[in-house]
């Protein structure tokens, strides 16, 4: 039978065994503190600089992109020299913000958007009216205009679209627009078959629809379409009222979604030019008047819904 077990005691005169202390760290300096700090301001500082570093890089390139279509007054080419009322205001914003070089990208209306999207070209100076839908894809500057609708019919007008003439119901003509054009949504959204509508890239193909009979008139801002028809005897402009159920269009620049400094930068300078004695001498060469003038509190409440 095995012995009981013995209790094992500590002499009566041996020291206790000194207690277990948890390990302990020497304090952090206060300067590392400070640094820990520092690096996660910079570190957010450097998300904020990536969101709105769209200016930043274009004045550091001295480059800056801009997209347009062939419409005029808004676009067109003059010789070998880019021009029209939306080219030559984006010359004197990029002078005014330090960007010294412009390279002008010429595309098809409807292209103008997803190439902006897709970083082909910084800026939209083509005329492009504000619309809801737009507004989704892209941000825009303040508008430089405002317009009303117009119509190219041959001259005579053998279809008898008079200013006040009811569009939505003149459903046995046809229509040329612009691809992708607010025109060519409002007819859409007016019942109109695919049939009926001629789409055509650009104004100047348009009014060579009208021409040769292929389209019954081009539907376009009133500007384009008198400069149109100006020194042409085949075809005539009509500036259509109201009660032609199209409304007045402000047209404005476009930009990425992403690069508010930019636009910003953009508004702040469009904010004193755009109706000032500079701007009404400017945009007066190409056929804009008073009336295509928007006001202050107009431009603020089109970028502001």
């Amino acid at each position: 039978m095995p012995p009981p077990p013995t209790k094992r005691t500590r002499p009566e005169h041996a020291p206790a065994p000194a207690p277990r202390r948890a390990p302990s760290f020497p304090a952090a300096p206060a300067s590392w503190i400070v640094a820990l700090a520092a690096g996660f301001a910079l570190l957010l500082g450097g998300c904020r600089s990536r969101e709105d570093a769209s200016l930043v890089r274009l004045r550091e390139s001295g480059v800056i992109r801009i997209g347009y279509a062939v419409e005029a007054p808004f676009a067109y080419v003059s010789g070998n020299q880019v021009t029209g009322e939306s080219p030559e205001i984006a010359r004197i914003v990029c002078r005014r913000l330090g960007i010294p070089h412009i390279q002008w990208v010429q595309m098809p209306f409807d292209e103008l958007i997803p190439a902006l999207r897709d970083r082909r070209c910084d800026v939209i100076a083509a005329g492009m009216f504000i619309t809801d839908e737009r507004r989704r894809l892209i941000a825009f500057s303040i508008p430089t205009f405002q317009v009303r609708p117009g119509l190219l019919v041959q001259r005579g007008d053998p279809h008898h679209l008079g200013p006040d003439s009811d569009l939505a119901r003149d459903k046995a003509l046809h229509f040329a627009v612009l691809s992708g054009s607010i025109e060519e949504r409002w007819f859409e959204g007016h019942g109109f078959k695919p049939s009926q509508l001629v789409i055509v890239p650009d104004a100047v193909t348009g009014r060579a629809a009208v021409e040769a009979g292929m389209a019954d008139a081009l539907a376009l801002s009133s500007l384009s379409i008198r400069r149109l028809s100006g020194g042409n005897g085949a075809t005539e402009a009509i500036l259509l009222q109201p009660a032609a159920g199209m409304q007045p269009g402000f047209g404005a620049f476009g930009f990425r979604l992403g690069d508010k400094a930019l636009r910003r930068a953009w508004d702040g300078v469009l904010q004193t030019f755009v109706g000032s004695a500079e701007h009404r001498r400017l945009v007066a060469r190409f056929g804009f008047g008073p009336a295509e003038i928007p006001t202050l509190t107009v431009a603020s409440h089109q970028t502001s819904r």
